[in-house]
């Protein structure tokens, strides 16, 4: 259960540029011992975003969404019937996406943040982390890797697991790969199986990863996914 932004943001503090166009994706799961038949999202939205702006987008069930006060997203699933997740892991889940947009010009060092509160039926609402930005000056990033070699990644971008396979018959000796965040430190490393899939990033926050594979004595590739 989060609120993930889209652009991640730069750096610890998450610094993107004044009026740059915002995303957000709210994750639901139905954690607890019995099906779910009603889910409301409550989302207050700060006052460093506009309400009038909001465009709802994907999302994994069939809502009805109302704005309260002028700041108040709420976002209902009637009858959603949501089992549990000891019963069913994946169909315990759902999302919801929206745009929408900063006042114009803010201040540079302005923070932007909130969180939504997620309600099961009547049970106490289960609150999300912070969801924030910085406003700034990006730094100049280097640009990705371009994806080379014949592993596969899927999905991308990854809502939750990432799993990687070589092609039928292309693998040839032991493959070391290392997993990279954008800021270039190692996050996860390990062998590629020869046979069959191996699952990556399970556990891993939302953002770009580099994936480099080789040999000690030889790189094959790299390959670039998003984790949602």
């Amino acid at each position: 259960n989060n609120k993930i932004p889209q652009p991640l943001g730069q750096g610890p503090e998450r610094i993107i540029a004044p009026n740059t166009s915002l995303s957000y994706t709210i994750n639901f799961q139905n954690t607890g011992t019995d099906t779910a038949f009603l889910v409301v999202i409550r989302d207050t939205l700060p006052s460093e975003l506009q309400s009038s702006t909001f465009r709802p987008k994907m999302s994994s069930h069939n809502y009805q969404v109302s704005l309260e006060q002028d700041s108040i997203l709420i976002f209902t699933f009637p009858q959603i019937m949501l089992p549990d997740s000891n019963v069913n892991l994946l169909g315990s889940q759902g999302f919801v996406d929206f745009d929408i947009e900063m006042v114009p010009d803010l201040p540079l060092t302005t923070v932007i943040r909130n969180r939504a509160g997620i309600y099961f039926d009547f049970n106490d609402p289960i609150i999300t982390d912070w969801a924030f930005h910085t406003l700034g000056i990006p730094t100049a990033v280097t640009d990705p890797p371009v994806s080379t070699g014949p592993l596969k990644v899927y999905p991308n971008p990854a809502r939750h697991e990432v799993f990687v396979e070589w092609p039928k018959g292309q693998q040839a000796g032991e493959v070391r790969y290392s997993l990279l965040n954008l800021t270039g430190h190692e996050v996860q490393q390990g062998y590629l199986p020869k046979n069959g899939p191996i699952q990556l990033a399970a556990q891993l926050p939302s953002g770009i990863y580099y994936l480099r594979y080789g040999s000690d004595d030889e790189p094959f590739g790299t390959t670039t996914f998003v984790k949602l």
